[in-house]
């Protein structure tokens, strides 16, 4: 399986996840942009995805439940900022327990030979506090173990 490269920048107070995926950009795109496709992949195996709302477009909104076998639930939700297809996505990316840390997130779909795509996904941080945060939460193992299940989602699709 591809590697997923994770840079933190705290000055800059960004986080930089970058993976190669053996599927094409529309299929990736497709994946991000459909609440169907997003209910397979989105989020750690333990979770369940519901998509409560999906509106892909500039100014639309987005909400994604996570729940657990238990009945916990994590909620997360946004707005998109910017759609470019098929080529980049920003969005806004909010933790309901701390609706004062929000992020921005840019995801970028780079077309390679072989019907590989680079996906590279840039998150803002609002301040130090939630950048690590997101770190101490466990972002980089339930954002690795995310992009596996998108991997296996497109190989399938």
């Amino acid at each position: 399986m591809a590697e997923m490269k994770v840079e933190v920048d705290r000055e800059k107070l960004q986080i930089r996840m970058e993976r190669v995926f053996d599927a094409p950009r529309e299929k990736l795109w497709q994946a991000h942009t459909s609440a169907a496709a997003i209910e397979k992949w989105w989020g750690p195996r333990k979770y369940k995805t519901k998509v409560e709302k999906l509106e892909p477009k500039v100014g639309g909104e987005w909400k994604f439940i996570n729940k657990d076998d238990q009945g916990n639930r994590h909620v997360f939700y946004g707005e998109f900022r910017e759609m470019v297809e098929p080529e980049r996505i920003t969005w806004t990316f909010t933790y309901e327990p701390y609706p004062d840390s929000v992020a921005a997130e840019t995801v970028t779909f780079e077309e390679l030979p072989d019907d590989k795509t680079k996906l590279v996904a840039t998150s803002n941080y609002p301040s130090i506090e939630a950048l690590e945060g997101m770190i101490q939460g466990g972002m980089e193992d339930g954002a690795r173990e995310t992009w596996d299940r998108l991997a296996e989602f497109a190989e399938k699709a």
